[in-house]
C-alpha cells in the first residue's frame, strides 16, 4: 500500500495538471495514516506527494504532523516551514 502510493507519485506525469496520481496517493497514504498516525514517513509522503501548487494547501496538515512526530529531524522543521510559505505565497500572491 505506501509502496504502492509512493510508486503512484514517482510516475506522475508532470504535464497531468489534474493530478490524478498525485491525489491517489494522497488518499492510499491518509487511508495508512488513521492505523499508524506516529508514522513519520506516511506523513513525510504525503507531504511529497502534494508538491506542486494545486496540492500545497493539502500537505500543510501533514508538514504539521510530521514535524509533531519528528520533532529532531531537521527535514521534518523545513518540510513545515517550506510548506506553510508555499500557502502564504498562494494566498497572497505578489503583484
Amino acid at each position: 500500500g505506501i509502496f504502492y502510493a509512493l510508486a503512484l507519485d514517482a510516475s506522475a506525469d508532470p504535464q497531468d495538471k489534474s493530478y490524478a496520481k498525485q491525489r491517489h496517493a494522497i488518499e492510499i497514504l491518509r487511508h495508512f495514516a488513521v492505523d499508524h498516525p506516529e508514522h513519520p514517513g506516511i506523513a513525510h509522503y504525503v507531504i511529497h506527494s502534494c508538491d506542486n501548487p494545486e496540492l500545497a494547501k493539502d500537505a500543510l496538515e501533514a508538514a504539521r504532523e510530521y514535524a509533531e512526530i519528528a520533532p529532531e529531524s531537521a527535514h521534518a522543521q523545513h518540510l513545515r516551514c517550506s510548506t506553510t510559505s508555499i500557502r502564504s505565497t498562494r494566498s497572497h500572491p505578489s503583484t
